[in-house]
């Protein structure tokens, strides 16, 4: 097991806007001087606070072992807590998971 890397003080983030139904999420990503992604924060209205807090803690954990952004998001991309179809439209996230996922699978392009 690799251990978790130590993070710097001073860390750049930037922060995405997503619809999730009617609602609104947040998600930062926090990087470090190489643009490697370090950490991740979500905050959303309704009740997608706790679902977002414990899946950002998570990616963030395993991020800092060693876990590869791409593998992270294509594991939690189809995870269904609740769903937010059908009153999402085409093209937003249709779940909690599915947002985070999208906001990493565009990080995999930079």
């Amino acid at each position: 097991m690799s251990e978790r890397k130590r993070l710097p003080t001073d860390r750049h983030g930037q922060t995405s806007k997503l619809k999730l139904g009617k609602r609104s999420i947040y998600v930062t990503i926090n990087k470090d001087e190489d643009g490697r992604i370090l950490e991740c924060f979500g905050a959303g209205d309704g009740g997608v606070r706790p679902e977002l807090d414990g899946l950002c803690g998570l990616v963030s954990i395993a991020l800092q072992g060693g876990s590869h952004k791409e593998v992270l998001s294509r594991i939690i991309k189809f995870l269904r807590f609740r769903r937010y179809a059908p009153e999402g439209g085409i093209g937003q996230a249709t779940s909690v998971s599915d947002a985070l996922a999208r906001v990493l699978e565009e990080e995999s392009k930079t």
